[in-house]
């Protein structure tokens, strides 16, 4: 089992979010070009035609600790890669990059309450969520009030708020994934029940043809997905979730808008208002207050 400190820990939930932000900015680009499901169902697709070649003998050396957690890892594959993700694409293809990343920062919410059981939520946890909450309001706001209201925008960030709460739930159940498998190993077992997740709207839709017509460029913007955000961004938060426990690893999501903007800014010419800036250092600050001291793994 690969272990690591603390520092290389944190220093893997911090590039998780970064990731995850790249993967929001992205899929933000193909909106209108790869339906939100199909785009899922190829990114989960090619990542288990990537860890396939290098986890098939360590699926053969776990194949009893793989069969005793499949419950588990087919959970975690559908709630935390299947639902979320078509949810989070459907989401930006009707709102900004920015509103559907800062929305992800209420998800600690959920892995809060299921963890708080164990005694790992102390005052400081719940003040640095607080302060976080007003930075995602901060953002937000221009949806709610001084503009005529956008159905399409509303909606968009609605279904962004409850891919947060898939994304909590999948905080708990990522902590509990069974320590005596590979995370690459664990990542193959949920990138197929992701893809079947996915399959099945675009199976009832009869819309697998469209692959075929997928240009280049959405080729190239799958591979990324597969290599940098599904492989290097998923394995990197479950080694540092099983690291600092669900709790602290939910937190780091609030650094997602904080990347999320600034790629959105480059890389799609998303406008940036003074009042981002304020709301993302509410969120940064609230992390910092939520994680200054040292807090226990929860008893999984």
């Amino acid at each position: 089992m690969l272990k690591i400190d603390n520092f290389s820990g944190w220093l893997l939930l911090v590039f998780a979010p970064f990731a995850w932000a790249s993967n929001i900015v992205v899929g933000r680009s193909l909106a209108g070009i790869v339906e939100p499901d199909l785009l899922n169902l190829t990114r989960w697709a090619g990542t288990a035609l990537v860890l396939f070649p290098f986890v098939a003998l360590q699926l053969r050396s776990n194949a009893a600790a793989v069969k005793r957690s499949l419950p588990l890892l087919l959970s975690s594959g559908i709630v935390g890669l299947g639902l979320f993700q078509t949810m989070l694409y459907l989401a930006v293809s009707l709102t900004s990059a920015t509103h559907a990343a800062t929305a992800l920062s209420l998800s600690p919410l959920v892995a809060m309450i299921v963890t708080r059981r164990a005694g790992v939520i102390g005052h400081a946890t719940w003040v640095g969520f607080a302060v976080s909450l007003v930075g995602v309001i901060m953002v937000q706001s221009d949806a709610l009030v001084g503009r005529q209201l956008d159905s399409k925008l509303i909606l968009g960030d609605a279904i962004a708020l409850g891919a947060a709460l898939l994304w909590g739930a999948y905080n708990v159940l990522a902590a509990k994934l069974p320590k005596d498998i590979p995370p690459f190993t664990s990542l193959f077992v949920m990138s197929i029940a992701a893809m079947i997740t996915s399959s099945l709207p675009v199976f009832a839709r009869g819309d697998f043809h469209a692959i075929k017509s997928l240009n280049a460029c959405a080729w190239l913007s799958i591979i990324y997905l597969v290599l940098v955000v599904s492989v290097m961004g998923l394995a990197a938060y479950n080694i540092g979730v099983r690291s600092l426990g669900a709790a602290t690893g939910g937190l780091f999501i609030h650094l997602t808008p904080i990347f999320a903007v600034v790629l959105s800014f480059f890389v799609l010419g998303e406008h940036v208002k003074p009042i981002d800036g304020a709301g993302f250092m509410f969120v940064l600050i609230g992390l910092i207050i939520a994680v200054r001291k040292p807090m226990g793994r929860p008893n999984l």
